[in-house]
């Protein structure tokens, strides 16, 4: 079950319970494009009637560099990214990341 999935997920990463939303966004996100019971079809392409990108796919609480916008720097030579934790997609994009 998801909620399985959520209980490994949050153990075998070591984020803190309180992450456990974007944890579900993220194994109901990628549930939704692997094949169900064994069958050749996913989720998404029933809805979308097309084959889901998988590329993009990142493992919960990976670490990350998240870019820090000039007008957040003191001056030229602060960091132009800051150390984080991967929690999930940003809405339908492939490219932007929580």
């Amino acid at each position: 079950t998801v909620q399985d999935r959520l209980r490994a997920t949050l153990a075998t990463t070591g984020r803190p319970k309180p992450l456990w939303p974007y944890a579900i966004d993220h194994i109901v996100y990628a549930l939704n494009r692997m094949p169900t019971h064994g069958g050749t079809v996913t989720p998404y392409q029933i809805i979308h009637g097309s084959q889901p990108r998988v590329d993009h796919l990142r493992p919960f609480g990976t670490a990350v560099l998240a870019w820090e916008p000039e007008a957040r720097r003191d001056d030229k030579l602060d960091p132009r990214a800051a150390a984080g934790r991967f929690v999930g997609y940003s809405g339908d994009s492939t490219s932007i990341y929580q």
